[in-house]
């Protein structure tokens, strides 16, 4: 939910910096350029947080039939 609003208050930043000219277009470039790191590192903490919880429930190759060894596929009938 966060996340769309955090992006759709960047797109305003940067339509608002758009018609805007100097120092208050940089600020509002500033301004949605950190929304955006910000969201960037809360997904990579989210992210890496549910990778530890769930490493059993972790997805590989082999689970699709799919053997990382081979560089080929063996599609015979």
């Amino acid at each position: 939910m966060y996340l769309w609003v955090s992006v759709s208050v960047v797109i305003a930043l940067v339509i608002g910096s758009i018609f805007t000219t100097g120092i208050v277009s940089a600020v509002l470039d500033v301004i949605a350029f950190m929304i955006l790191a910000y969201v960037a590192v809360t997904k990579v903490k989210q992210n890496k947080q549910q990778g530890e919880q769930g490493a059993e429930n972790k997805v590989t190759p082999s689970s699709f039939g799919v053997n990382p060894n081979k560089d080929k596929f063996d599609i015979t009938p």
